[in-house]
């Protein structure tokens, strides 16, 4: 089991000796997960991201750096590739953060949930992140949605039952991830506090 506290103030640390020099390389590699392939500033974020993963001595792998050849390809075509394509890097992968920030609704990206799933079935550590701290899950949706009641103790919407276990997302995510609110790069930190065997790997 996972001990969020300490596993956090070692990852403090060590971006405090990153900050001063960039970490002696691990041969490893490190997923980066999220929605932020879908934004404006994808480039921005995502060369910060991979910068961040080299200071603290990690080889970053993320997915709009796979090399898709799209000519005379449909669109059916394009996108069957680059789910192959991601699937291979998370084979690769020796971790993986994922960016679980509410996209387009209340709830995560759902593809990242996937790429979560896979990582958590492979066995290796999987540091979800958000950059800022947020309410629980039920609390978001409440925000959203003036409907939702309470019934007998169980929340619900014009759907139904709504989760309510006081997680910041699924359980299936929660459950599975160690979380940070801190941003990716402290996500980065724990991420090779993980693989540095200071930690057990597996949930």
């Amino acid at each position: 089991m996972l001990q969020p506290l300490f596993v956090s103030s070692m990852a403090a640390d060590l971006l405090v000796q990153a900050e001063q020099q960039p970490l002696s390389a691990l041969p490893v590699s490190v997923y980066l997960a999220g929605p932020s392939v879908f934004y404006a500033d994808v480039m921005a974020i995502s060369a910060q991201l991979k910068a961040d993963c080299e200071q603290l001595g990690m080889t970053p792998l993320y997915p709009l750096d796979n090399e898709i050849q799209s000519d005379h390809l449909t669109a059916a075509e394009i996108a069957q590739a680059i789910a192959q394509a991601n699937i291979r890097m998370i084979q690769q992968a020796d971790a993986i953060i994922a960016d679980i920030s509410c996209f387009r609704g209340t709830a995560m990206d759902v593809g990242t949930a996937f790429e979560i799933g896979m990582a958590v079935q492979r066995g290796i550590p999987v540091v979800s992140y958000t950059d800022a701290p947020r309410p629980d899950y039920l609390s978001r949706v409440r925000a959203a949605d003036a409907a939702v009641i309470e019934q007998d103790g169980i929340w619900r919407d014009a759907t139904g039952m709504i989760e309510n276990f006081g997680l910041q997302e699924n359980l299936m995510v929660a459950c599975t991830t160690a979380y940070t609110d801190q941003g990716a790069k402290m996500a980065l930190a724990m991420a090779r506090v993980m693989l540095s065997g200071q930690l057990p790997k597996a949930v």
